[in-house]
């Protein structure tokens, strides 16, 4: 087992030998990831198994797991998203080796022989990504919507008090009152 993730790979290499790597990848170095985010910061721990299975096909067995600070679309409050993705992905050289693998299995396609790493990790937590981001309890969304909503209440209620003492328009009368 290799313990710390190399850039490159040769995945077919890796599952000849039946090789398992595993190790962290920094987000904030995943570009496409990173636009779905709040927050660029943490790590992605990974552990992937290569291997050939009982068909004869090249195999990845990926597991990933990660932190993300996304933005929840019910209340628009940040909220902790965790991913805890398990995959498998065969492997093929081109499409046209495609049809011969049954239908079930997710493809991954290694044009020149090698990968990188941290881009098929950075696709499998884009695909892990929920459509609409929400928190899983109602009740965070109730106290975030109300702790917002009472504070832009505040905030309206003393700027109204501010700009009514100033653009007053009957502060003309009331001066013509008093005299």
């Amino acid at each position: 087992m290799i313990n710390t993730l190399p850039v490159r790979i040769n995945p077919f290499r890796l599952a000849e030998q039946g090789r398992c790597i595993e190790g962290s990848l920094p987000i904030g170095k995943m570009l496409r990831l990173g636009e779905s985010l709040l927050s660029r910061q943490g790590e992605a721990n990974v552990c992937l198994s290569f291997a050939r299975d009982a068909d004869g096909l090249n195999v990845v067995e990926g597991v990933v797991h990660a932190d993300l600070k996304m933005q929840c679309q019910r209340c628009l409050g940040p909220m902790k998203k965790s991913i805890d993705r398990r995959f498998t992905l065969v492997m093929v050289h081109n499409d046209a080796e495609a049809p011969q693998i049954r239908a079930e299995h997710e493809l991954l396609e290694v044009a020149d022989e090698t990968i990188f790493v941290m881009d098929m990790i950075e696709d499998e937590l884009v695909l892990s990504l929920p459509l609409i981001p929400k928190h899983d309890d109602p009740a965070a969304c109730d106290a975030a919507v109300l702790d917002m909503f009472d504070t832009a209440h505040v905030a309206a209620r003393d700027n109204n008090d501010e700009q009514r003492a100033v653009h007053n328009p009957f502060a003309v009368l009331r001066d013509l009152k008093k005299s």
